[in-house]
This record gives C-alpha cells, structure tokens and sequence, in this order.
C-alpha cells in the first residue's frame, strides 16, 4: 500500500457536528490535506471561530487515513486545539451572561420609559385640570 507525506489541517469543532466548506468537523480531529482545499475552503475553515485550526503533516495512506504522525507534534497540536477550544467556549460563556445582562438592562430601560411615558401623562392631565380650573376662577372672578 502506497503512502505519502502530506501537511494537513487538524481541526476540532466547538459543536458535536459543524459543516464548513464541504467538510463535516466534530470534537475528535480531523485532518484535511491542504493540498484538497481551494484557496475559498482554506479561508472559510481557518476563518471560523467555531473551528479550532492546526497545520500539521502526517503520513496517510490511499484512502486517506492517518499512518504516521509524528506524535509529538499531534500531542502538541491537539493540546493547542483543546485550550483553544475550552477558552472559545469559556468566550461563549462569557458573551451569554453579557448578552442576558443587556436583555435585563433594555427590559429595565423599557419598564423606566413606560413608567415615565405614564408620570409624563399624569402631570399633562393635572396641567390641564389646572388650566380649567384657573379659567373657571378667573371667569367668575370677571363676573
């Protein structure tokens, strides 16, 4: 069986299933040769934040299957993948709890508006209240 040295792209996904660029990624990695990718693919995977990217070069058989790495840069790579992939998700997290801070904060501005929307509206109806019963007086008063 034929084999041949080739620099891929090891890539891991935030999600369970992730699709880019004709390709399906998971939480194992994956290895693309680079010598597949369009310069459009190439972009699209190593430009997604929801895909962590390593290059690598691997030795891989006819069907495409992983015979030799050279395990210390797998190890390597694949600790970079996890660190990378665990600070995405703790980002992830980080914008979740900001985004429900803003939600709570627009709610809080809304309830505020309405509440002065209502005062605004109360004070216009005692202004007017006070403008008739002013002209009331100053009518009779006339008299």
């Amino acid at each position: 069986m034929a084999t041949k040295k080739v620099k891929v792209l090891r890539v891991i996904s935030r999600k369970d299933k992730f699709r880019r660029a004709g390709h399906e990624f998971g939480a194992h990695p994956k290895n693309v040769p680079l010598d597949t990718l369009s310069a459009e693919q190439l972009a699209a995977i190593q430009g997604d934040p929801n895909l962590v990217v390593v290059e690598a070069e691997v030795v891989i058989d006819e069907d495409g299957n992983v015979v030799e790495a050279p395990q210390a840069v797998l190890v390597d790579a694949e600790g970079r993948l996890r660190e990378w992939a665990t600070e995405l998700n703790a980002q992830a997290n980080a914008l979740t709890v900001r985004e429900d801070q803003v939600k709570a904060r627009e709610e809080a501005v809304a309830a505020a508006e309405t509440a002065l929307a209502e005062r605004e509206a109360g004070l216009a109806a005692r202004e007017a209240a006070v403008g008739q019963a002013a002209a009331k007086a100053a009518g009779k008063g006339g008299k």
